[in-house]
């Protein structure tokens, strides 16, 4: 029962060891090919993630940006109706506003674009200048009281003229009762 001990020669012994080195550094080897390919597929698909997230970012912000410009312009197409009096009645009006201007004779009916803002200048002979500004935002309606100018007392010529022919006569008399003196 005793079994004999078989000895190896030592090319095989070298061989073996050779062989064992050889095996683990393949192995390590392919653990490390396996890593590096690993973190280039990870890189990758990194990279493809970001720019298929800005795009989409992109995507976004351009949708955004033409909604809201569809929404600036449907506000900008819808009008809003306000009417314009004035009190006397028959006022020359200047309504201006960023894109147009109209020029009528109160009372009058105006179509601005909503939300703009609205400058009128109400003028009527023998009346006081008045300009308001106001938000188109709903339909309203624009009044404007406008004040008499201030007359002045009329001026009588009669009076003035007398005093000028008495102002002139005192002087030419003072003239003549005056004696020149020569020395």
């Amino acid at each position: 029962m005793n079994q004999p001990i078989l000895h190896h020669s030592q090319a095989w012994i070298v061989f073996t060891y050779v062989s064992f080195v050889g095996a683990l550094a393949m192995v390590v080897g392919g653990i490390i090919l396996f890593v590096l390919q690993q973190s280039n597929e990870n890189r990758r698909a990194a990279e493809q993630a970001a720019h298929l997230a800005a795009q989409r970012i992109g995507d976004q912000a351009r949708q955004a940006a033409q909604r809201a410009e569809e929404e600036q312009k449907r506000q900008e197409s819808e009008r809003v109706q306000l009417s314009v009096v004035s009190d006397p009645i028959g006022a020359v009006v200047e309504a201006t506003w960023n894109g147009g201007v109209k020029a009528a004779v109160t009372p009058f009916d105006l179509a601005v674009p909503r939300n703009a803002s609205v400058r009128f200048a109400f003028t009527k002979k023998e009346f006081v200048s008045y300009t308001i500004e106001i938000l188109a935002d709903t339909p309203k309606v624009v009044r404007a009281s406008l004040l008499a100018e201030p007359k002045a007392p009329p001026v009588v010529k009669a009076k003035s003229e007398r005093s000028a022919k008495k102002a002139k006569q005192a002087s030419s008399e003072s003239d003549e009762s005056s004696i020149p003196v020569e020395f």
